[in-house]
């Protein structure tokens, strides 16, 4: 037998929601704010009107970045509210906690294969590089889900995922640090 649904409890999934969007909205506006700030930027610089196209991929990538990097806490916050309405004894958990660690590795792969030669991936490069800038983001909701985790193994297998990709994010975050 269910119980009756309250203004109360249909509120709370619905604020959650409006969190969650409202997070991706703002990192939307940070995201835009710094694509006009670098455009502004580079208006006057010679280099731009020279090559326009290079310029606007570097812009595209550099929104991009700031936007994923901006989302990270929005991703997060929706993993953590999603996982936590999940049942302990369920599949998700056993699923989650599986795929967790060959996710992170692909990711550590990637930085140390861009690190040692970027030849090696040859025309797979763009690959590597999006899923490196994907590191920020996923860090977060691995570690919103070990957060929300009911069972200490699957806790245990998502904090270890965490750690390995959390080092491919350090990596990521030292060489954009490094560029600039």
């Amino acid at each position: 037998m269910s119980r009756p649904s309250t203004p109360a409890r249909l509120l709370r999934p619905l604020g959650e929601i409006a969190l969650v969007v409202v997070g991706y909205a703002l990192a939307f506006e940070v995201a835009r704010a710094a694509l006009h700030r670098a455009e502004a930027r580079s208006a006057t610089a010679l280099d731009a009107q020279a090559s326009p196209g290079m310029y606007a991929f570097a812009e595209i990538v550099m929104f991009l970045g700031v936007l994923f990097a901006a989302g990270a806490l929005p991703t997060g916050a929706a993993f953590f509210f999603l996982l936590r309405r999940a049942r302990p004894d369920g599949w998700l958990w056993r699923a989650l906690s599986a795929v967790a660690i060959p996710l992170a590795c692909t990711g550590l792969a990637s930085c140390l294969g861009c690190a040692i030669d970027p030849r090696i991936f040859g025309p797979f490069m763009l690959l590597a590089l999006a899923r490196g800038a994907l590191s920020p983001p996923l860090v977060c909701a691995l570690v919103a889900a070990a957060f929300a985790a009911p069972d200490p193994r699957a806790r245990r297998r998502i904090v270890v995922a965490a750690a390995v990709e959390g080092a491919a994010s350090a990596y990521v975050v030292t060489r954009l640090v490094a560029w600039s």
